[in-house]
Parts: structure tokens; sequence; C-alpha cells
């Protein structure tokens, strides 16, 4: 399999911009109008969005910058595919292995200080590991 396949970076691209979209509307709205209920599951979204951990520097909440990390990954692939800068495809690269350092302490606050599962959290981390071992492929 190409890492770099077209067809592929858009797939998990637009999975993972579409999974931060949606948590970001469900940060943003009240639990009834969330698309990811509190009442169902291990807890749902809204524990994890309330975790103190969420806010980056105290200001940023994780569920406003996810989109803005995927909308980037998507306009670096794009600027790479129509340029094939090799910069380009290192920073792109080494932006889903950095993104992949985070996860595993993502899933802890999840599971071990909210204890609840946020599906589109959950779905993101998937993205973000599978892009961060198709970029090693390529790098290694």
């Amino acid at each position: 399999m190409d890492p770099l396949n077209p067809y592929t970076q858009a797939l998990l691209n637009f999975a993972g911009l579409l999974a931060g979209i949606l948590s970001y509307h469900d940060y943003k709205v009240e639990v009834e109008k969330a698309v990811c209920k509190a009442d169902e599951g291990p807890g749902g979204c809204k524990l994890v969005y309330m975790l103190p951990e969420a806010l980056l520097f105290g200001r940023i909440h994780l569920s406003e910058l996810a989109p803005v990390f995927f909308m980037l990954q998507l306009l670096i692939y794009a600027l790479f595919q129509a340029l094939t800068s090799n910069i380009l495809l290192y920073i792109y690269s080494v932006l889903w292995i950095a993104a992949s350092i985070t996860v595993p302490y993502l899933i802890y606050l999840e599971v071990a200080k909210a204890k609840a599962i946020c599906v589109w959290c959950t779905i993101m981390h998937a993205v973000i590991v599978l892009q961060a071992l198709l970029m090693l492929s390529i790098l290694i």
C-alpha cells in the first residue's frame, strides 16, 4: 500500500476533520442538542469536554483545535501533491508523528479522569495513529 495514496490520505484526513467538526459542535451546544449524547455509552463526550486538561493554556479547547489541525494537514497535503515538495512532506509527516505522541495521554484523560469515551475523540485518535504509522513507513 502506498502511504501517500491520495484516496487514502483524503479518506483519513476527511474522517479526522469530520470528527473534529462534530467534536467542536458537541462541545459548543447543550447536551440535548449534541450528536454524542452524555447518557449513551460509558459517559459520552461532554464528560471529556469538561476536563480542565482539555484546555490549552487555559484558553483554547482541544475541540476548537482539532478541526484546525485536520484542516491544516489537508492543506499541507494538497500543497505537497501540487508542488511535490519534500519539505512539505516532511512537515506533514512530523505533524502526524508529533500528534500521535499525545494520543496515549489523551486516552488516559478520557478513561482514567473523565471515566468516559468520546466517540469523536476516538475516531481522531485512530486517524492520527494510522497517519503517523503511514508517515513513519515513509521516513524509515
